[in-house]
């Protein structure tokens, strides 16, 4: 199973839309796709998927339901491993309970790619998710505060968690050409500063 990470620095950036047409588009080619909402505390991935919860994480961390209980298969093929919206409990997992739920979720069948959209920010909930994924796109948008938070993000990844293979994805451009000056701004950066050199993985 291959798991792609999907985050940003900042909320707003259409960081959820990207992942779930992302799993949607994947799921249309004929591949299993299961959906990690990662913003495990105030998820919203089922509203753009257009089903209802009646079970979250939350549930089995309770020891109320298996994982495999709370996987919602939606109308467009996409298996949802949903959050919960207004949990504190759940926006504030330990690394132990983080890496048992990608475990968990590694364990069910029929599962080709995992897509893990996180939450925004440096958080735990989002570090230690974003860190066990094998494909990271972090999504920006032409904003100054939207780059700022990109950067501060990705120096947290390479400097705490020596992770070297991150791609830059923009958001909300108007032409390719807008997105390849976002991504040789933050690059140039992360280069300088980080010796890192971020992959470019397109623009939307």
């Amino acid at each position: 199973m291959q798991v792609i990470g999907i985050s940003s620095g900042k909320g707003g950036v259409g960081k959820t839309t990207i992942a779930v047409n992302l799993a949607t588009e994947l799921a249309n080619q004929g591949l299993g796709v299961m959906l990690l909402d990662g913003d495990l505390g105030l998820s919203n991935a089922q509203l753009l998927l257009g089903t209802r919860v009646n079970y979250t994480y939350a549930h089995v961390l309770s020891g109320e339901k298996d994982i495999e209980e709370v996987v919602i298969t939606t109308s467009s093929g996409v298996k949802l491993v949903p959050g919960s919206s207004g949990s504190k409990t759940l926006a504030n997992l330990s690394r132990l309970q983080l890496l048992g739920l990608i475990h968990g979720i590694s364990t069910l069948p029929d599962c080709d790619v995992l897509i893990v959209d996180t939450a925004a920010g440096i958080t735990d909930n989002v570090t230690v998710l974003f860190s066990a994924c094998d494909l990271r796109l972090v999504v920006v948008q032409n904003e100054p505060s939207s780059i700022a938070d990109a950067y501060a993000m990705i120096k947290v990844l390479k400097k705490e968690y020596d992770i070297n293979e991150l791609s830059l994805l923009a958001s909300q451009v108007r032409s390719e050409q807008e997105a390849m000056i976002i991504y040789q701004r933050v690059n140039q950066v992360t280069m300088q500063f980080l010796d890192l050199d971020l992959s470019y993985a397109g623009s939307v």
